[in-house]
């Protein structure tokens, strides 16, 4: 074969280089990422593209010396190319430790941060230069067809979706992967006909990762039941990925319209922490797009999809037919509930248990005077109330006053009335009478009957309320 045409074959049938100006490759010193490196550098000789390369490699410092083998192999292959290489080091056991992953999970999550953060790098430009388009720039990745094939088997075996067993797809933001339908004794025989040299992985001929089991003995008994075994699981990734062209869309569309998802500022970022979906535009939907809908939104307050299965999707689902309240466990540490008429998918964060700062100003009435109407200022008759406001959470036994005649609701029975969320309902600031269970306002809801300005008021009491940053609603 042509590998070069070959490739730039696939590169053009999705688009990866379309005005391209910037492409960061990630570089191991194996086989793959070897031959992506010279392939886009043989690519843009041709002239048919024009970008610049960077090269990135990681050191995970797990293998000792043979990653610091890897490391200076990579700057060797890089320096005689006339590339760049930039080099991370990370102790990825110990950070694997610390965020309760595995090793696996811990490095590609250290790779792709490193990747991005290259790829930033080349969008921040010389103010003189004009600044680069983001969307110019990309991170090719060295997957290739082998590889495509070990993660539909894998993605079916977990249970996933049709999502997962498009596999690994060849472009994702600004991912592109063009070496994906290219087979690895393909690279190799490219490889050996440059006489290029490339690093082996001692790791990957050992059967403690979930990926060279299936490599290096799921699929050679796979093939020994059909020789055409990995191009079957392949040409099937193919077809869901048509499939879902049109169903990606179909889910954002819904997300928009139809759900409210609530973020939390971490950093210079804001990571999503609750959504709240319609359960009447669900059952709108067919079962397979409200599938893919629920696993999205499930995956984007989790920051992540592995282990997030069918059954799991199912279970939050099932929530539809359910009276409110009613809950399911998801993993990474999230619920699901229903809420009166919504789904909910929350994760639990610290800034949910931090109440805010109360003030209160005496003011004499007069016939100018003008009753606040912001939300988080309420203006009382002082001569009703009798005690000291005091702010705090929900009790047992807390009522309000709801009519002139001084009909009581217990608190309880109001947030009901409200469809206010039951998880919710203790960590909503209310002001209460002294040390009495006289609710007079239920912040951001409801002002007690009892308390209101009339006619014979003289003196009032002005109750501010200062949200925390980012306090749950």
């Amino acid at each position: 074969m042509d590998f070069v045409k070959e490739t730039t074959n696939f590169i053009e049938t999705y688009h990866m280089l379309d005005e391209v100006t910037d492409i960061v490759i990630g570089v191991s010193g194996g086989a793959d990422s070897t031959a992506l490196l010279l392939v886009m550098d043989e690519i843009r000789k041709t002239g048919e593209y024009t970008y610049d390369i960077h090269v990135v490699h990681i050191n995970h410092m797990i293998r000792g010396a043979e990653a610091d083998r890897d490391e200076g192999f990579v700057k060797k292959l890089a320096d005689a190319l006339g590339i760049h290489c930039t080099v991370y080091r990370k102790d990825i056991p110990n950070m694997a430790k610390e965020l309760s992953l595995t090793e696996e999970e811990a490095g590609r999550m250290f790779r792709y941060e490193c990747f991005e953060n290259e790829a930033l790098k080349c969008i921040k430009q010389d103010p003189s230069e004009g600044e680069k388009s983001s969307d110019r720039v990309r991170i090719a990745v060295a997957h290739n067809r082998d590889d495509l094939a070990e993660t539909v088997l894998m993605n079916a075996v977990r249970g996933s979706s049709i999502r997962g067993i498009g596999g690994i797809r060849p472009t994702r933001d600004r991912i592109i992967r063009p070496l994906l339908m290219t087979w690895r004794k393909d690279i190799e025989a490219y490889l050996a006909d440059k006489g290029q040299t490339y690093v082996t992985d001692s790791t990957n001929l050992e059967l403690d990762y979930t990926r060279n089991n299936i490599r290096n003995v799921i699929m050679p008994a796979l093939t020994g039941i059909n020789q055409g075994a990995a191009e079957h699981l392949t040409s099937l990734a193919e077809d869901a990925w048509k499939l879902y062209e049109g169903i990606d869309s179909e889910v954002d569309s819904f997300i928009k319209e139809s759900a409210v998802i609530k973020c939390q500022k971490s950093s210079d970022e804001e990571a999503p922490i609750r959504a709240d979906i319609s359960i009447e535009a669900l059952k709108k939907l067919d079962v397979f797009t409200r599938r893919e809908a629920a696993l999205e939104l499930i995956g984007r307050i989790a920051g992540r999809r592995k282990d997030i299965t069918r059954q799991h999707v199912d279970s939050f689902l099932s929530l539809m037919e359910l009276s409110s309240g009613a809950m399911v466990n998801l993993p990474y540490g999230l619920t699901g509930r229903r809420n009166y008429d919504d789904l909910v998918i929350d994760k639990v964060t610290d800034s949910e248990s931090e109440n805010g700062t109360f003030s209160t100003t005496k003011i004499v009435w007069t016939s100018d005077s003008v009753v606040s109407k912001e939300e988080y200022t309420k203006m009382v008759d002082c001569d009703k109330i009798d005690g000291t406001p005091v702010l705090r959470f929900p009790e047992d036994g807390d009522y309000l006053i709801i009519n002139e005649s001084g009909d009581r609701k217990k608190l309880s029975r109001l947030f009901t009335d409200l469809k206010i969320d039951r998880t919710k309902r203790d960590r909503i600031p209310v002001v209460a009478v002294g040390d009495t269970h006289e609710i007079i306002w239920v912040i951001g809801y409801r002002l007690s009957e009892s308390v209101k300005i009339d006619n014979n008021t003289k003196d009032v009491l002005i109750l501010s309320y200062q949200r925390t940053e980012g306090e749950a609603q």
